[in-house]
């Protein structure tokens, strides 16, 4: 009898560390370089004083941080998770990054892919996330909490960015989430709040807009900023559709042309409830109301031309409920004053 029970702990024990090789991942117990593809997971919370946790030196990379929390008590030069500029298709998740002065810091040579899910980043002095030279970025199921800026995203040269940011919760700091080159990006159920500017910024003020553009921004909630959502004058060809803004300066700034913002729900906002500064853009089925002292939607400026708006709830806005500076702008009716 005891012959047969050492030998089923022994076909346990074998049964157990042949799993852990068919998983083939290595194990990451402290600060230093991954250099070699592969599959990591951190086995312990790490804490730096100065410099960088993890300097991702790879391609084909992820790295799993096992909801281990990686800190540094450093706010300037710190970087927790930086990857190399020649590193590429990153995968990062599950975890914690707490201080430093970037929580992820990427500037890319190569256009890198960049996922990441399920983590929590918090009290960077400058930066949550910031990203140069990517290509294709997601960020899912994570919160960005009391970051000096949330995340920054640059494509390769200034070129287009693409990829998804969903299901998120970001919020404090100067400022929040900023997309810039975003070109067919998917934004949605994202929780924005407490930005000191802008919380969702996509595209650029000058470049080749042609490039940029056609990104579908849908079911965020955005409250009390300065800015909710601001279109820049390069990516056109964005859908802005059924976003809850409240209590923000203004809801949504559209710079850009050919835009459709639609079924938006803007609601106490104290600048304008929708600031329309394009061109060629259709503003349909939104409720704007309680805008206090602006006004609840205004075209803004002589590039705000050809305009059309249609089937908007309009009603209660001190400033009134349409302010038109621009020329060429068409009430289409069904519109409710």
């Amino acid at each position: 009898m005891k012959r047969l029970v050492a030998v089923l702990s022994l076909i346990v024990a074998s049964g157990s560390m042949i799993a852990r090789a068919e998983e083939g991942r290595i194990p990451v117990a402290g600060p230093g370089t991954i250099s070699a593809p592969g599959h990591y997971i951190v086995t312990r919370d790490i804490q730096v004083a100065s410099g960088d946790a993890i300097l991702i030196d790879a391609q084909h990379v992820t790295l799993d941080l096992n909801a281990h929390r990686i800190s540094s008590t450093a706010t300037t030069n710190s970087t927790l998770i930086r990857i190399s500029p020649t590193a590429d298709f990153i995968t990062l998740r599950n975890g914690r990054l707490s201080g430093g002065d970037k929580g992820v810091g990427v500037d890319s040579t190569v256009g890198i892919a960049l996922f990441m899910d399920g983590l929590e980043i918090e009290s960077a002095s400058s930066n949550g996330i910031w990203i140069t030279g990517a290509a294709n970025v997601e960020l899912s199921d994570s919160r960005l909490i009391n970051n000096n800026f949330a995340m920054s995203v640059y494509g390769l040269a200034n070129g287009p960015v693409t990829g998804r940011i969903t299901g998120n919760t970001i919020g404090g700091g100067s400022a929040c989430l900023a997309l810039l080159g975003a070109k067919g990006v998917l934004i949605r159920d994202n929780m924005i709040t407490s930005c000191g500017n802008v919380a969702l910024q996509v595209g650029i003020g000058t470049g080749l807009g042609s490039i940029f553009g056609g990104n579908l921004i849908e079911h965020n909630t955005i409250t009390d900023s300065i800015v909710g959502i601001y279109i820049l004058g390069q990516p056109g060809g964005n859908q802005v559709v059924g976003n809850v803004l409240q209590k923000n300066g203004t809801g949504i700034v559209a710079v850009s042309a050919s835009n459709r913002i639609a079924e938006n729900t803007v609601f106490a906002s104290s600048v304008a409830g929708i600031d329309d500064r394009g061109p060629r853009n259709l503003i349909e089925g939104n409720l704007i109301g309680g805008t206090t002292p602006g006004c609840g939607l205004q075209f803004n400026g002589a590039v705000a031309t050809d305009n059309s708006w249609r089937n908007n709830m309009l009603r209660g806005n001190t400033g009134g409920a349409v302010c038109d500076t621009g020329t060429g702008n068409t009430d289409a009716g069904g519109n409710i004053y």
